[in-house]
């Protein structure tokens, strides 16, 4: 395991960022809007605690207990300092008597700006193959660190690091379980062993709108950290 995976899990466990904001939520029982991501389901719901092994939700009406599917991905959207927010979270378990939702720490947010901060880290056996495309002919093998439906980061071998300019667009293919997809990178940060890129084609109108074949992918290496972290 890289020590950027390290890294990044460690920022996950250790509530930086996302989690000290549901903290806060969970201190003024503010209102959130749950969705689904299995079923496109939305249904409201009250922060009630934050812990290093769930965020608890009070769910406000009896669709939301129905709604909910245990190990499967659910965006919360929440409003502080006057703007939107959103994470994405695994649902870890659904209390029907209580009407309450438990999910698992988030890997991060999403602002109204359209930063995508949730990062899934990489472990070992994810099975995501990445080759960046640097020219006709030229595909260059890179370990994925983390990946979201706005982005991935990348690292590559010593001396196969191509030279890619910040704000420039590059072809990535990513291969997961036999299935190949083709994608667009934005660069949009540079490392000493590997690069940053966003997905452009992810957003539509403003709203995040990844591909499905791409959300399949971040789904299933999302099972695969959820199953495997320690």
């Amino acid at each position: 395991m890289s020590e950027a995976v390290r890294r990044n899990a460690r920022e996950v466990r250790g509530g930086s960022g996302i989690l000290v904001a549901i903290r806060e939520c969970c201190a003024s029982r503010q209102d959130a809007l749950i969705i689904s991501v299995a079923t496109g389901t939305a249904y409201k719901a009250r922060f009630f605690e934050s812990s290093d092994e769930a965020v608890t939700l009070d769910l406000v009406d009896s669709d939301g207990v129905h709604a909910c599917q245990r190990m499967t991905p659910a965006f919360g959207v929440y409003e502080m300092a006057g703007g939107a927010h959103a994470f994405m979270a695994p649902v870890r378990d659904v209390e029907a008597e209580a009407m309450r939702l438990h999910l698992l720490p988030p890997t991060g947010g999403l602002s109204a700006k359209g930063r995508a901060v949730f990062r899934i880290p990489l472990l070992d056996g994810h099975g995501l193959d990445v080759r960046v495309v640097a020219g006709p002919q030229r595909f260059i093998p890179a370990s994925a660190v983390d990946i979201s439906v706005a982005g991935i980061q990348v690292e590559f071998e010593a001396g196969e690091k191509p030279e890619l300019e910040a704000g420039s667009v590059c072809e990535l293919e990513l291969s997961y379980r036999g299935r190949t997809i083709g994608l667009h990178g934005l660069v949009r940060r540079e490392a000493k062993d590997g690069y940053g890129f966003s997905f452009p084609g992810c957003m539509t109108d403003g709203e995040l709108s990844p591909r499905p074949e791409l959300a399949e992918i971040v789904a299933g290496v999302q099972r695969h950290w959820m199953e495997n972290r320690s």
